[in-house]
């Protein structure tokens, strides 16, 4: 007689093994002064899950602002039953030309359905542009 299994009793092949699909939100831009802006956000499909393999922001001053204040690349995690957690940042307080700084991240984890991530910028100076660099790379695959 033929054994019937649940399907959460079968064994199942990794995630990478689920029809993985690379997925790159990515945004980079030369911009001036602004707020807090939403340049990429990404969020799986129904029936899918990402796993996020590796993150980088970064922000280099291209002019000189008149009035130097913070600029910031930032990625932001934020999960379907809510909250914010911000996985990575590279915040800019030079305003030398060509200043730059940035921060690198791998292996942060898992995202569900219903999770978003987003990469976000903002400039608080006066005058001058800066370069905005945000990455995310991960694998998409069937949940």
């Amino acid at each position: 007689m033929p054994q019937v299994y649940q399907v959460s009793e079968i064994a199942r092949p990794a995630y990478y093994d689920r029809q993985p699909i690379s997925q790159i939100p990515n945004y980079n831009g030369i911009v001036g002064p602004h707020g807090t802006t939403v340049r990429v956000s990404y969020s799986p499909a129904f029936r899918l899950a990402y796993f996020i393999e590796s993150s980088l922001a970064q922000v280099q001053r291209i002019t000189a602002a008149s009035a130097m204040d913070v600029a910031q690349t930032a990625v932001i995690y934020n999960p379907f039953q809510g909250g914010s957690i911000q996985i990575s940042a590279a915040i800019l307080y030079n305003n030398a030309v060509r200043a730059l700084i940035q921060q690198q991240l791998t292996q942060f984890g898992y995202m569900a359905y219903g999770d978003t991530i987003s990469i976000t910028t903002f400039d608080l100076s006066t005058g001058g542009t800066c370069q905005f660099l945000g990455f995310i790379k991960g694998t998409e695959f069937v949940y």
